[in-house]
């Protein structure tokens, strides 16, 4: 693999053993590590984030390693942005792991050759290699476009990370202009992303999925999906720990051939699939939602 590689970690060392164990079949030249502080009142977290900490910081293939490390806990949304800021000022382009993203071996391969093919296309702001729903792929293309941001395992470059509104800016002109309503295609879609940004200030991921929306901006997933999130369900995330959705397994026998279509458009029924099911989400989604969330919670 030619692309460096930025893994952001906190307190979980098993996955974190997982992933470093696929990174040594590709031994990335350079890794730079990005991890928060433990937080206060947590007791063991402390030894925990050490731990993750002395693992990373030595690393079994020869390679040049960089750290930033918080003293204290930033919280999610500043510990990456700055983390990723900082992982710019270094290099124009970047793959980006979190602890619980264990890449299939053609993820990689992959990933560079995508960063390289869409390096000069400024309308696509990223490459990720998870593909929730592979049966809305056009199956003559090796690749599927998106509105919508995908961050388990995704790589992009400093010409698209430097557009990030981390301050949302640009939030009053997007309810001026219903920008959002125009490029998601919904009110509902508009409503639902206007309430997040408003209300949820924990995650860097929403304020870089509007940064995209309101750039235009469109990314680019693999026909089959190539990552496995062992995170979600499993153990103490801290955004993932409980979704209810149905994540396919990463395919490890799909091979990238290729096959890129002249021009770059996003799909419009995986736009839809996105809008109905993983965001906003239609009335009988939202109501399946509901109901599955039920269940769980009584422990049925």
């Amino acid at each position: 693999m030619k692309t460096p590689v930025a893994v952001i970690f906190f307190n979980r060392l098993d996955p974190l053993k997982q992933l470093v164990a696929r990174l040594a079949e590709v031994r990335p030249p350079r890794i730079y590590l990005i991890s928060d502080g433990p937080r206060e009142g947590r007791t063991g977290e402390a030894e925990k984030v050490a731990a993750c900490r002395d693992f990373m910081s030595c690393l079994p293939w020869p390679c040049e390693i960089k750290s930033n490390f918080a003293d204290c806990n930033m919280g999610c949304r500043m510990r990456v942005t700055s983390g990723l800021d900082w992982l710019f000022e270094n290099e124009e382009r970047a793959v980006i792991l979190e602890d619980d993203c264990i890449p299939a071996i053609e993820f990689f391969s992959w990933m560079d050759e995508m960063l390289n093919v869409y390096a000069q296309n400024e309308k696509i702001l990223s490459v990720c290699g998870t593909n929730y729903n592979q049966s809305l792929s056009d199956k003559n293309y090796d690749v599927v476009a998106t509105k919508y941001p995908v961050f388990t395992g995704w790589g992009t470059w400093r010409r698209a990370w430097r557009l990030n509104d981390k301050d949302l800016s640009r939030l009053q002109k997007a309810r001026e202009t219903h920008h959002l309503r125009k490029w998601l295609g919904s009110a509902r879609e508009e409503y639902y992303w206007l309430y997040l940004l408003t209300h949820v200030n924990s995650s860097w991921g929403y304020r870089w999925s509007f940064t995209n929306f309101m750039n235009k901006g469109l990314q680019i997933l693999p026909q089959r999906n190539l990552m496995d999130n062992v995170g979600i369900n499993c153990g103490p995330a801290t955004h993932t720990s409980d979704y209810l959705h149905e994540f396919p397994i990463a395919d490890n026998e799909w091979r990238y051939t290729g096959r890129l279509p002249m021009e770059i458009a996003s799909n419009a029924r995986l736009d839809r699939w996105f809008a109905d099911v993983f965001y906003s989400k239609s009335l009988w989604e939202r109501l399946k939602w509901i109901g599955r969330k039920v269940v769980r919670k009584a422990g049925l």
